[in-house]
């Protein structure tokens, strides 16, 4: 009795572990050729793990008994070159992973292991074949998919705003990580507001910070030269510096001014229009509608003025 436990027990590790390198495969391409967000879920159902390494983000569950689940998911724009090779890559690595488990068992002369294992990495490169079950797809019903499209529909890096968009949401979902080394100060600022207005279950005073957030993590994710606005930032700030606040509270009082004057911060983007289809883009989560259109903008704006204030004028 104690041996069939032991070969389920070993059985279900090797398969996690085989899985994990198949979504693994995966975000290596995804992490490698994409600006995106590339989230790995392995094991059980429900995740009992989460960590988050730059925009590499791992879900795992405990080591389940008699199936492991496993799903890679890249937050950006796939073209058909990595397309294709994002098909390839989970199958490669998982029966690389299999391959491995293998010899190990060739060299320790252990028979199940190497059943195991051959199960596996037979199973693992089976994905390649095209299938569709329920809500499942193969790598190789995917591979197929990204063969079948057009090439002119889906050409990597022909709409700037899609980049932008994959390096907001790995900004927008990473609180901690929006903000470098020198504005954790801000980041303090703007997170002892949120906490106040979640303690008060004030909706609309969540939205405008959130927002503020998404506002300046859009203007980082743009990537623009900000040097057109160097000057009205610079002045902006000065004044504000001599009210003797503290560096938070002197870029928001900056930036304040400066939504309230109506900047035309579009001359720090990178196409006229980064800024209108930012807000519409961050406005697509219903948790912004107790905010009016004008609202919504100037919340959204205050955050592209602070970030402009803390990179020009620190």
């Amino acid at each position: 009795m104690g041996s069939i436990v032991a070969f389920f027990a070993l059985n279900a590790l090797i398969w996690w572990v085989v899985v994990l390198a198949h979504e693994l495969g995966h975000a290596a391409v995804g992490l490698a050729c994409t600006k995106g967000l590339v989230v790995v879920r392995a094991g059980s159902r429900s995740p009992k793990w989460r960590r988050r390494f730059g925009r590499l983000e791992l879900e795992l569950g405990p080591v389940p008994i008699f199936r492991s689940d496993g799903e890679a998911e890249v937050y950006a724009r796939v073209g058909r070159p990595t397309g294709v090779m994002l098909a390839l890559s989970g199958p490669i690595a998982g029966g690389f992973a299999a391959a491995l488990f293998y010899f190990l068992g060739a060299q320790l002369l252990f028979l199940p292991l190497q059943v195991i294992a051959w199960v596996a990495l037979v199973l693992g490169l089976a994905n390649l074949i095209p299938f569709r079950f329920r809500a499942t797809r193969s790598d190789g019903a995917y591979l197929l998919e990204v063969l079948r499209r057009h090439p002119a529909a889906i050409a990597e890096g022909d709409d700037e705003l899609d980049v932008i968009v994959s390096r907001w949401f790995v900004l927008a979902t990473d609180f901690r990580g929006a903000f470098g080394a020198g504005d954790r100060d801000i980041m303090a600022r703007l997170n002892s507001k949120m906490r106040t207005a979640r303690a008060d279950h004030d909706s609309r005073a969540i939205a405008v910070h959130r927002l503020t957030f998404s506002g300046w993590c859009w203007r980082r994710a743009e990537q623009g030269d900000t040097t057109p606005l160097r000057d009205c930032v610079l002045d902006a700030r000065h004044r504000a510096a001599t009210r003797g606040l503290n560096r938070a509270n002197t870029i928001a009082a900056a930036a304040g001014e400066l939504v309230r004057a109506r900047t035309k911060f579009e001359a720090g983007s990178p196409t006229p229009d980064s800024l209108e289809r930012g807000l519409q883009r961050v406005r697509e989560d219903p948790g912004y509608d107790a905010l009016s259109e004008s609202q919504a903008a100037v919340a959204f704006r205050f955050g592209v003025a602070m970030h402009d204030v803390a990179t020009i004028a620190g």
